[in-house]
């Protein structure tokens, strides 16, 4: 089982369900079942996690969180991001 000494334990998979709107066939949803115990998902999981926690604060203080993805308005994540305007507008 998971174990993350602030939150204590969880399972050991979760489930992700991703839905697309714009299917053509088939169904719109897709469930993928992954395992949380590979290194590669504890990384994952601890990440979002830390994220989670920091905009918990931040909403508690009333401020707005730090970015977290983009460093620079110039960068190619910002320049093909249709609402990084909200983000360096701040």
């Amino acid at each position: 089982m998971y174990n993350n000494s602030e939150l204590g334990k969880a399972h050991n998979k979760v489930i992700i369900l991703y839905v697309c709107k714009d299917y053509a066939r088939g169904s719109p949803y897709k469930e993928f079942h992954v395992d949380v115990n590979t290194p590669v998902m504890k990384l994952n999981v601890e990440r979002a996690l830390e994220l989670a926690m920091e905009l918990k604060e931040a909403r508690d203080n009333d401020e707005i969180p730090d970015r977290w993805v983009c460093d620079r308005q110039d960068c190619t994540r910002s320049k093909n991001c249709r609402v990084s305007h909200l983000c360096w507008s701040l």
